[in-house]
């Protein structure tokens, strides 16, 4: 009885948020249609503003040109080749009435054959047109004059006056027009209107200073002395100034002068006594309002229906809620466990996913008796198929691998996803050799392909061991260790390493080196040599700087340990930063002091080329710095960029665009194709060290190093022979074509003074 109380309770809650939120509901969406509706003839009413504009625009051209046509070497008295022109004129357009040229005192000069001047009047005295006309003389603009009924040709017309000046600027004539408003083809035919819309054109008449309509859309009215004769009442525009001073805070003379458009609703009924609400625009350049009207209760019908459904659903579901609480409790338990399911699984493969080994650790612990090894295995390859194939096939692929993790390993296991292409496998504890037979075999399983919409992948597997509680009690420590034996692992692809002493000991040390390097900057720890690079005819070519760091606890830290971290830990552009810097100036005060030339190589990482602005900053660092950018050679490493080229070659293009040389450094162990060379912007291959250290007792590095050579100068690119430590390699090299050295046979690595002395030595190293 209590739980239903409480249910009940509930219910009643539920309902009356509910009924508040009906509510507001449709009060924000009887806002939001009065806004949309607002908005919409707001809209039009812009559209037909420029529409007139546009149309008096043309109009206006076409009456000035026919009137200096007309001028131009007295053609207008030529009564012949005056009708043939404007008739021409008329043909094309059905909208136009007829054309006339009258003179200064009102008086027409020339008209279209379908005008008998003889019956016109004069349009200086004719109480119809002496408004539009005497306004047509005074204004530049084309005027658009009253509405009146030709009785000769038995239409309703809207003249138009254009005044023609002469090159002084002196009124000499005025040409005239009118607008059939019966015609089909009229001003607006083109729009699309709303039920019951109706567009107004209106215009200030300057002599009696009433308010008359030009132009009215309707077809509810047939009076048209009505619509056009008869002035707008007094009473409404003092309505409307009225309604606009209260609602919008703007007087009659601020809307003409701002040319906004604005929306009134109030008490405002059209010419058939329908409530309307306005949105009304100023035309500045003919002096004309123009007005869209809609009628209010076309907004209001679609607010009652629309609020109406919302009672209707809210009654609805609140029937259907009262009988569907009675299930809460059964739904709610069902719930919980799909939520609890889902967030322990994985969606892809369904497997358990870290959050379930978290959550279910002891009740494991348990299972496997309190010893166990955690297997942490990552697909090699995957991410190149991912980005080469997409993700719906990645995706199947890791189903599969899931379905084979799940074929080989018995229920005594758990396979567990840990996101992205790695998983976690618990296992019984044996001994070495049985893990590692059972994971090798495991892993072949792996390497076998994989075939996906008809296509086939090879992608293998790392992995890596650790055990409970031989190496860790915690289970995110022994995951960790798992993962820093797969890393290892992952060095030589497809294999297994199993967490070790050793590996703790190079964990702890990698962990001191990244905590001291964090800061090695800011103590200034780093400091730059330069290793002289010596062209085939013993003169100075270059150097390449080198960074070096000593620390007060770690003592002196290689580049190939530290630079890795820097790359990992997110540092490596404040480090390249430094180098790129002091080695520029350093290098800078030297040529200055020897008064000497040459180029200066600086090594990058990947990591580098790819931060956003990259070249704009080392442009800035070789300006600041005072040196050249032919004397600059950024050197990459190819083993780092060759699986990411696409991505590095436009980067290398701009580099070069600038002048700066570029170098591959350590080249013949990235396995770079021909093809990829090709298309790299390189001026300078650096034969690796390894490759130049075996040539004098190696035929296959012999071979190598030759062929690179070779390679080299057909692609117009220098070479640079790594490692030269003594006479027999240089002079062996130097039969290959090799054109520039570096190594301990000319120089070790020199401090900015130690390089002075040696080049003031003539490039000899001091004894």
């Amino acid at each position: 009885m209590k739980l239903q109380k409480n249910i009940m309770s509930i219910f009643y809650v539920v309902i009356f948020i509910g009924l508040v939120a009906v509510t507001v509901l449709s009060t924000l969406q009887y806002n939001s249609i009065k806004e949309d509706n607002y908005t919409q003839n707001e809209y039009l009413v812009q559209l037909v503003n420029n529409n007139i504009e546009s149309i008096l625009n043309q109009y206006s051209i076409t009456l000035e040109l026919l009137g200096q046509q007309l001028l131009e070497n007295d053609t207008y008295k030529n009564t012949h080749k005056t009708e043939i022109l404007l008739d021409k004129l008329l043909q094309n357009n059905s909208t136009l009435l007829g054309f006339g040229l009258i003179d200064t005192t009102g008086n027409f000069l020339a008209a279209s054959s379908n005008v008998d001047i003889s019956k016109m009047p004069n349009f200086r005295k004719d109480n119809v047109s002496r408004s539009s006309f005497d306004e047509a003389l005074s204004s530049k603009e084309l005027t658009v004059g009253r509405v009146y009924f030709a009785k000769g040709i038995g239409k309703w017309v809207i003249p138009l006056r254009k005044a023609i000046r002469d090159n002084n600027g002196k009124v000499v004539a005025v040409m005239a027009t009118g607008i059939d408003l019966d015609n089909a083809k009229g001003f607006f035919s083109n729009l699309q209107l709303k039920e019951h819309s109706k567009i107004i054109v209106a215009k200030r008449d300057i002599l009696d200073k009433k308010t008359y309509r030009i132009y009215y859309s309707g077809s509810d009215v047939k009076d048209k002395k009505l619509l056009y004769l008869r002035n707008i009442p007094e009473a409404t525009i003092i309505m409307f100034k009225h309604d606009m001073q209260k609602n919008k805070h703007l007087s009659l003379e601020d809307f003409d002068k701002q040319q906004h458009v604005v929306t009134i609703e109030n008490s405002f009924k059209d010419i058939s006594g329908r409530q309307v609400y306005v949105s009304m625009v100023f035309n500045g350049k003919y002096k004309l309002w123009i007005a869209v009207t809609s009628p209010s209760m076309n907004w209001k019908k679609s607010v009652i229906g629309t609020i109406s459904v919302y009672y209707i659903i809210f009654f609805l579901l609140s029937y259907l809620l009262y009988f569907l609480f009675s299930y809460i409790e059964k739904a709610e338990k069902k719930t919980k466990e799909e939520l609890y399911y889902q967030a322990t699984h994985d969606a892809l493969t369904q497997l358990p996913n870290r959050v379930y080994l978290q959550k279910n650790i002891l009740q494991l612990i348990r299972d496997f008796d309190g010893k166990f090894t955690v297997l942490f295995v990552d697909l090699d390859n995957f991410k190149n198929i991912n980005d080469k194939f997409g993700h719906h096939i990645g995706d199947k692929i890791l189903k599969q691998v899931a379905g084979r993790f799940t074929a080989y390993f018995s229920h005594e296991y758990l396979i567990v996803r840990q996101g992205g292409d790695e998983f976690i496998i618990l296992m019984p504890l044996v001994n070495e050799d049985k893990r590692r037979e059972y994971i090798t075999e495991m892993m072949e399983q792996l390497s076998l392909p994989f075939y996906v919409d008809g296509l086939e992948f090879s992608i293998g597997a790392s992995g890596g061991t650790a055990n409970y509680p031989n190496d860790s009690t915690n289970i995110e420590e022994l995951l960790s260790l798992a993962d820093i034996a797969m890393y290892e692992a992952k060095k030589n692809k497809n294999s297994f390493t199993s967490f070790s002493n050793k590996l703790r000991e190079r964990m702890f040390d990698k962990i001191a080196i990244e905590n001291e390097l964090r800061n090695a900057l800011e103590r200034d720890e780093f400091w730059m040599l330069y290793q002289p690079q010596i062209s085939a005819d013993g003169t100075l070519h270059g150097v390449e700087a080198l960074i070096r760091w000593k620390n007060e606890k770690l003592g002196m830290v290689s580049p190939e340990l530290f630079i890795k971290i820097a790359e990992e830990i997110g540092i490596i552009h404040k480090i390249g930063d430094f180098v790129l810097q002091r080695s520029l100036e350093e290098i800078r005060s030297v040529k200055e002091k020897l008064d000497t030339s040459f180029h200066l190589s600086i090594n990058i990482s990947v990591e580098q080329l790819k931060e956003e602005g990259f070249v704009e900053k080392v442009i800035n660092f070789i300006e600041c710095a005072q040196c050249k950018k032919n004397e600059v050679t950024l050197e990459i490493t190819e083993t780092t960029f060759i699986e990411d080229v696409d991505s590095v070659l436009p980067i290398l293009h701009e580099i070069r665009s600038h002048n700066i040389g570029l170098s591959l450094d350590d080249f013949g162990t990235g396995f770079s194709s021909l093809n990829i060379l090709k298309r790299l912007p390189i001026d300078e291959l650096k034969i690796d060290k390894s490759f130049v250290d075996n040539i004098l007792d190696d035929n296959e590095s012999l071979v190598l190093v030759k062929n690179i050579i070779h390679m080299g100068n057909e692609l117009s690119m220098d070479t640079l022979a790594e490692g030269t430590e003594n006479h027999m390699q240089v002079e062996r090299l130097k039969s290959f074509g090799c054109k520039i050295f570096q190594g301990y046979y000319f120089s070790k690595p020199l401090t900015k003074d130690d390089l002075i002395a040696f080049i003031q030595n003539g490039c000899k190293t001091l004894q």
